[in-house]
């Protein structure tokens, strides 16, 4: 990683020309990627809410929502993220014709997200939550865990590894001198909002109230993937990220429900 990151102002930053980056080729691509994918996950929010499938404008205007949100967010993440070596390489590497990417590791990435689900398993053993309240109906089965895993990988690493880790380091390098702490920082507390970002999900689930333990047990469990996901996004791009990610949905939200009554 660049180690000699300098720092830019937000006006500054915003202005640089982006002709030969194509950050806005590569913001679009997620937009686009992540606005499918959060059309995937709605049959598994439908089935933790009980809800009815929504018409066919409600789709349509999601859809769009999606893709502009996602699309600046990206976008935002790239500027932030470029002194910090904090990209999406493989992506960026298809615009501009790139014969140089640096290695894949593919199989190290997906290694390391089914890790993570174990790792987060464990965790719920030692924090574990009151599941004699969970209702088992609303939990949704494997092939509708399949579908939101695509929503995981893209637009849950879209947001909080490009966009939010990359914001986070570029204001720690506003404060800090440029090293490996900035990273950590940025990794660490995208992390802890991103298990945050699961409490919801609690409350589609159950009738009990989130508590403080029980939002340590989800936050944590969480947090550990993220950060095994941040750390992937800073040493080999989005791309790795989005596949461990991927790989860790699979573990959690296919093979997990198979164990399931209803699975």
């Amino acid at each position: 990683m660049n180690e000699t990151t300098q720092t830019v102002t937000l006006s500054e930053m915003l202005r640089q020309p982006v002709s030969e980056r194509r950050d806005g080729s590569v913001a679009l691509t997620l937009g686009v990627g992540g606005a499918i994918a959060s059309l995937l996950a709605l049959p598994y929010g439908l089935a933790m809410t009980k809800g009815t499938s929504p018409s066919t404008g409600w789709l349509l205007a999601s859809f769009v929502a999606n893709f502009v949100i996602i699309s600046l967010l990206t976008w935002i993440g790239l500027r932030a993220g470029e002194r910090f070596g904090l990209d999406s390489p493989g992506i960026r590497g298809w615009f501009v014709h790139d014969t140089k990417l640096p290695p894949s590791h593919w199989l190290s990435a997906i290694g390391l997200g089914m890790a993570a689900a174990i790792a987060a398993w464990l965790l719920q053993l030692v924090l574990p939550l009151p599941v004699d309240s969970i209702d088992i109906h609303r939990i949704p089965v494997w092939w509708q865990g399949l579908l939101a895993s695509f929503q995981g990988g893209i637009v849950e690493e879209a947001v909080f590894r490009l966009f939010l880790v990359s914001v986070l380091a570029w204001l720690a390098a506003r404060v800090c001198k440029p090293s490996p702490a900035i990273y950590w920082f940025a990794i660490v507390v995208a992390a802890a909002l991103f298990g945050a970002a699961h409490l919801p999900n609690w409350s589609a689930i159950s009738q009990v109230p989130v508590s403080r333990a029980i939002a340590a047990s989800i936050v944590s469990a969480n947090a550990v993937c993220g950060i095994a996901f941040g750390w992937l996004f800073w040493r080999f791009g989005l791309e790795h990220a989005i596949a461990a990610h991927f790989s860790t949905d699979i573990v959690l939200h296919v093979i997990g429900p198979l164990f399931l009554p209803h699975g």
